[in-house]
């Protein structure tokens, strides 16, 4: 008989949660939270300590799966109040027969809180849309600059280095060898002169309007810097100046040389080859005016550069050419084989010819449950702007 437990973990006891259980499942147990997450959840400034951060499920006494929660906020005009984001959500691929990821989501429906939740995976969305709980939220379109499609020549490479390596007596004629060097050579070169290319032409095209902008890279985001022209009759899932340097303070992935990863078994693996988060004010030229923030990461894996923006703001007034202007310098600055933006700047990727065969459409569904019909979300769930900066997704 199979013996099943589910318990909740507060916020205040997530991070001696986190040491106790990485200690009993780390050999080849299921993890469900790392010590750097928990210490990040935390120091969620929207969180409360009794908040609800994490559910377990045990299968006879051993972690099998569990759902992540992140308090937020919501503003309605002038009025706050609590969100939470579903996060995190696995199961064990040996596991998933028990009904434990059901039990998962039994057990976080029954707290009276206002759920939310996007960016799921497959084996999630099958569940939560079996409940009923996909829309009215959303989809959000995030879109992708992918420069890597500009790698034309590495495939053809690859496929003769195979080919030639296939043929009768091309090792005795000295052919193989021949084709190894040329592509040890070229390989990679041409892709990345490519891209250089790709990057100066645009950084041309746009010349005059970049020299009127000035960034400045920072360590955290000035609260007088915060822009105050958010319209008080909107209804958003709101992020002011202490979550976005919450994220900026305690990162959720790192590069591989800056944490332990002696253990793997922790599904959503915080790691990278490279990561950074890159604050920076916008000022125009000289710095005579601020015209608003932005927020980017860099992650680079298996060798592809990625940059993608995790928020912005704009003073009054100010363009939102201003943030794409931001984001450019940026890419081109690091040379990377994908831009990752919201709807709202594809726009101006739209403008130029390559960048528009670069462009691919990600959609994300959201998972939204009030907690009864005159809660705060559900008073305004169709008024709601879903925004590419919402919940965990800019935090990774």
């Amino acid at each position: 008989m199979q013996d099943i437990q589910i318990d909740r973990v507060k916020v205040k006891e997530l991070v001696e949660f986190a040491d106790s259980i990485i200690e009993k499942e780390k050999d080849s147990g299921v993890i469900p939270i790392t010590k750097h997450l928990a210490i990040a959840q935390a120091k969620n400034p929207y969180a409360d300590a009794v908040d609800v951060g994490l559910i377990v499920a045990y299968l006879n006494g051993r972690c099998a799966g569990y759902i992540g929660l992140i308090p937020g906020l919501l503003r309605n005009g002038e009025e706050f109040s609590k969100v939470f984001w579903a996060s995190t959500f696995y199961v064990a691929p040996q596991y998933r027969t028990a009904g434990i990821g059901l039990l998962l989501i039994k057990n976080l429906l029954s707290l009276k809180i206002d759920l939310v939740g996007a960016e799921m995976s497959q084996m999630a969305e099958k569940v939560w849309r079996g409940l009923g709980l996909i829309g009215p939220l959303g989809p959000r379109s995030v879109f992708v600059v992918n420069v890597n499609k500009l790698n034309w020549i590495d495939p053809i490479l690859c496929f003769l280095e195979k080919r030639v390596a296939n043929l009768r007596g091309a090792t005795r004629f000295g052919l193989s060898s021949i084709v190894r060097r040329v592509v040890g050579k070229w390989k990679g070169r041409i892709y990345s002169r490519t891209k250089k290319g790709y990057f100066k032409l645009l950084l041309w095209v746009f010349r005059r309007e970049l020299h009127s902008i000035y960034c400045e890279t920072v360590t955290a985001i000035p609260p007088e810097r915060f822009p105050r022209n958010v319209q008080q009759s909107t209804a958003e899932f709101y992020r002011g100046p202490e979550w976005i340097n919450w994220k900026i303070q305690y990162q959720w992935l790192f590069s591989k040389d800056e944490i332990d990863v002696s253990y793997d078994n922790y599904h959503f693996r915080g790691v990278r080859e490279h990561f950074q988060i890159k604050p920076l004010l916008i000022y125009s030229s000289c710095k005579e005016r601020f015209l608003g923030f932005l927020l980017v990461s860099l992650s680079v894996e298996g060798g592809n550069a990625t940059i993608k923006v995790l928020d912005f703001k704009l003073e009054e007034h100010c363009d939102l050419s201003v943030i794409f202007l931001a984001v450019l310098q940026q890419a081109a600055k690091f040379n990377v084989d994908a831009i990752v933006i919201s709807p709202k700047l594809s726009t101006f990727f739209m403008t130029h010819g390559i960048s528009r065969f670069l462009l691919s459409e990600i959609k994300h569904l959201y998972v939204c449950r009030p907690e009864h019909k005159n809660s705060p979300l559900a008073q305004v769930v169709n008024e709601i702007e879903v925004d590419l900066c919402d919940g965990d997704y800019s935090f990774v």
